[in-house]
């Protein structure tokens, strides 16, 4: 803060300023009311002498020696500081006023607002009404009496017309959203990253490993070398029973609209079914988690091919949606929420990962790459990124070397061998057209 107060040293000199001068009007039909100074307690009239210069000095009020039709009282308050709170009393001049119709929000408006923002700031405005300049007709209607003389206010005192600071604020918030706005986009129109990336003219490279399947993962790395960071026992992360209300949440969020799996049962039938069958399906997928056990009819696929490039009839050029059924998504997201939060809590995941990680992205991990890419640029180094895109990823993944490392991050003996029933014996169908 204190390195962008040196930069603009000229933005901070001064009270500052929220939108332009304001006018009061007053109603022609009220009479004007002049009140005679209060009395002031003798050991504050000094301290009230030393204010009134101090705000004379800052331009926030200025002497009157001539008549005024409307004269306002003042109160004087000790600050726990040994300094004093000078307050006008503009009881007859705010009735007298024409009031400012200005919208203001209540809580009920904000909190939804609110409902879904993670990060809250706030400002602390000092002197946030003096920031509002008082025009000259305006600033006479302010004149106080003092012990010493009378004043007129040529910024804005609290207590008169707060509609109007209102109104002027969120004037300068929504000038300073704009602004922003019209800087970022300024900025980024100026500095677009094309101007600075320098694309390598690669030659086309060839496939590296042309079917995974004729390359196993133990001779890409010994599934036996994986590090062996075993936790300790009672550390271990273990299922644990869900209950009815779980399992109806989960099934409540999930889409309506996807396709059924191979026994056409579709998430519309099973929302519309819950009040009989939630019961029974919160026992089989608890059992299925204690018995370590993923149901053989919840293993079937019906796989859809979808045609990516040209000729269908060529298998290469098919894209296979596997269908499953929408019982054996409710038992994973199950498995997902609890082994997911024991790996979020025992922080498990690299920081680096952004997929099939919670409020992370593709966005998250262009983020962290660009920002990486321009602090490299900015210390002047030689940068390059190199994209790496696996054929099949999932299909070439060692089973083996997954359930070992599942097992290193926490995963007990009963979890490793649910996992692995789950990854076996799977079966699936094509479904070529309807049929």
């Amino acid at each position: 803060m204190q390195n962008v107060k040196d930069i603009y040293q000229d933005v901070f000199e001064d009270l500052g300023t929220l939108g332009p001068a304001l006018h009061l009007e007053v109603d022609p039909e009220m009479s004007p009311v002049q009140l005679p100074p209060r009395k002031i307690p003798e050991s504050l009239k000094q301290p009230l002498r030393e204010h009134l210069d101090e705000l004379v000095k800052l331009e926030v009020i200025e002497r009157v020696d001539y008549p005024t039709d409307w004269v306002s009282a003042i109160v004087v308050a000790p600050k726990p500081n040994g300094k004093i709170r000078l307050c006008l009393d503009p009881r007859p001049l705010n009735k007298a006023l024409k009031r400012c119709h200005h919208p203001i929000p209540t809580i009920d408006d904000v909190l939804p607002e609110l409902s879904n923002a993670k990060v809250f700031t706030k400002v602390d405005c000092s002197n946030g009404y003096w920031q509002v300049e008082l025009d000259e007709e305006s600033s006479l209607l302010t004149t106080f009496n003092t012990p010493f003389g009378r004043f007129k206010w040529q910024r804005m005192p609290f207590g008169i017309s707060p509609l109007n600071f209102r109104e002027a604020r969120n004037f300068t918030k929504t000038a300073l959203v704009t602004a922003q706005k019209e800087y970022v986009l300024k900025e980024v129109q100026q500095h677009r990253l094309k101007q600075y990336w320098v694309t390598l003219e690669a030659k086309k490279a060839s496939t590296l490993i042309q079917d995974p399947s004729v390359y196993p993962a133990r001779n890409l790395s010994d599934v036996n070398r994986t590090e062996n960071s075993y936790p300790e026992e009672n550390d271990r992360f273990s299922f644990t029973p869900v209950s009815c209300s779980e399992i109806r949440n989960i099934i409540l969020a999930m889409p309506s609209n996807k396709s059924p799996g191979k026994d056409k049962v579709s998430m519309r039938v099973i929302k519309h079914s819950l009040p009989v069958i939630l019961g029974s399906l919160t026992d089989i997928i608890n059992c299925s988690l204690s018995s370590s056990s993923f149901p053989i009819a919840w293993k079937e696929a019906e796989v859809i091919p979808l045609l990516k490039d040209r000729n269908h009839e060529e298998a290469s050029n098919n894209r296979p949606l596997s269908l499953l059924t929408f019982l054996s998504k409710i038992c994973e997201k199950v498995a997902l929420n609890q082994f997911g939060s024991y790996l979020m809590k025992n922080k498990k995941l690299s920081t680096h990962q952004s997929g099939n990680k919670k409020h992370h992205s593709c966005e998250t991990l262009n983020l962290l790459t660009g920002d990486t890419i321009l602090k490299a640029m900015d210390g002047k180094w030689v940068t390059a990124l190199i994209l790496i895109d696996l054929s099949k990823a999932f299909d070439s993944v060692n089973h083996t070397f997954l359930l070992t490392k599942l097992s290193n991050v926490g995963a007990s003996p009963s979890v490793v061998k649910w996992f692995e029933s789950y990854l076996t014996g799977r079966t699936q169908s094509v479904r070529i057209g309807s049929t």
